[in-house]
C-alpha cells in the first residue's frame, strides 16, 4: 500500500475510484485507501450502468493475480452481489 501511495504522490492518481449507485465502492479500494495515506484528495467517477455488482465482479475478477480456489468461488457464485463475494478479493 504505501508503494501505491507513493505512487499516487508522485504521479497523482491515474485512474478514477468507480463508485456504485449509493456511493459504495465498486473499483479502487486500494487506490482509495492510497490517496487518504498519500494526503492526495481522490478522484471518483459513478457507475451510470444498471448492473453495478456485475460491474464490480467483472473489474476486479479480471484485474486480480487470483488464486484458482478464489477463481472457482466466484464462478460457484455467478449469481451473489459483489456484497456476497467481496471477502473473496480481501487478502
Amino acid at each position: 500500500m504505501t508503494d501505491l501511495a507513493e505512487d499516487i504522490r508522485e504521479r497523482g492518481q491515474l485512474q478514477p475510484i468507480v463508485l456504485g449507485p449509493e456511493g459504495e465502492i465498486l473499483d479502487g479500494r486500494n487506490r482509495h485507501a492510497a490517496c487518504k495515506l498519500a494526503s492526495v484528495e481522490p478522484v471518483f467517477q459513478t457507475y451510470e450502468g444498471d448492473d453495478a455488482d456485475g460491474y464490480a465482479l467483472a473489474v476486479n475478477t479480471e484485474r486480480r493475480n487470483l488464486r484458482p480456489s478464489q477463481r472457482h468461488m466466484i464462478k460457484e457464485n455467478g449469481t451473489a452481489t459483489w456484497a456476497e463475494n467481496k471477502e473473496i478479493f480481501d487478502f
